[in-house]
């Protein structure tokens, strides 16, 4: 309990969980997260993702719990870990209540990050702790039952003092033709005075992890609203996005406004998007080795 009361208070500080909880076109995502500005002010919160809306839920200081020794979280009367999520909200704006329970998860075969998950003053660093998991349980949303059974679901972690000024992220584990887990983040890191373009993704395709990384030596051929082109060696990664109902290059509407960190203040509105349809195509040596879409891609883009 010490470490978690001395990091809640630590100035410019942020720490959140990306719960993602899918089943078809049904997706619901839960950040339990609390943040500290730059004047010592804390604060603890849920922010939930729905295909339509989405929710920012306040608590006191009191009400948050964290070991991460045993990853478990627990803010109010909601609960979140490695084997599943319990909810249960009731505010003026959003009812929702239920279990959801996590099967085995399929976790990176080490940080996503490399050695720059282990430099100190990093602007934000990123964790993948499940690619892929099972999902079987129901919640309860304003009056609305949504069955997760036979679902699935994706679980990542963020910490620092910011979210990068500019970033892609993409991220799907729904495929209709064959079992894939696919994330990507391309965004402008500051370090110590210096600025670059950092990239990280991971591919989990038929029991092999591809990884495509700064650190790796990725060269990021393409990075646009709509389109993404990655070099590493003898692989070629390339990413298209699409407007799911036309075919078209990808125009987003982004539907869900999301509250992140400025030094530690939430005070910076982004967006995401579900359902969005995506291409996927990866090389190696010039032969084609995963042809693949969804229509159901997660996706955030800042400019």
């Amino acid at each position: 309990m010490s470490s978690i009361i001395k990091n809640i208070h630590k100035k410019s500080f942020f720490e959140g969980w990306y719960f993602k909880c899918q089943k078809g076109d049904q997706i619901i995502s839960f950040i339990p997260s609390y943040s500290t500005d730059k004047n010592g002010i804390s604060q603890v919160f849920i922010q939930i993702i729905m295909n339509d809306n989405s929710y920012m839920v306040s608590y006191q200081l009191e009400d948050f719990y964290l070991n991460r020794k045993n990853q478990f979280i627990r803010i109010g009367n909601n609960s979140f870990c490695r084997k599943g999520i319990k909810i249960d909200i009731d505010t003026e704006g959003i009812s929702i209540n239920g279990i959801l329970y996590f099967g085995k998860m399929e976790p990176l075969r080490y940080t996503i990050m490399g050695y720059y998950h282990y430099f100190p003053g990093m602007e934000c660093k990123h964790e993948i702790i499940s690619m892929y998991h099972k999902i079987k349980g129901s919640l309860k949303c304003n009056g609305r039952e949504y069955s997760f059974c036979s679902g699935s679901g994706y679980l990542e972690k963020d910490m620092g003092n910011s979210f990068p000024k500019t970033y892609t992220w993409i991220q799907c584990n729904h495929f209709p033709a064959e079992k894939c887990s696919v994330f990507i983040s391309i965004a402008e890191i500051p370090y110590h005075g210096i600025h670059f373009q950092g990239c990280i993704c991971a591919i989990h395709y038929k029991g092999k992890e591809y990884r495509f990384a700064t650190y790796l030596g990725v060269k990021v051929l393409k990075s646009t609203r709509n389109e993404i082109c990655l070099k590493q060696g003898k692989y070629l990664f390339k990413v298209k996005l699409f407007n799911s109902k036309k075919g078209m290059n990808y125009s987003p509407e982004f539907s869900h406004k999301l509250f992140a960190p400025v030094f530690g203040e939430m005070s910076r509105t982004i967006k995401e998007q579900h359902l969005t349809a995506g291409e996927f195509l990866l090389y190696e040596k010039g032969n084609l080795i995963i042809p693949l879409s969804s229509s159901k891609v997660s996706y955030e883009y800042v400019e």
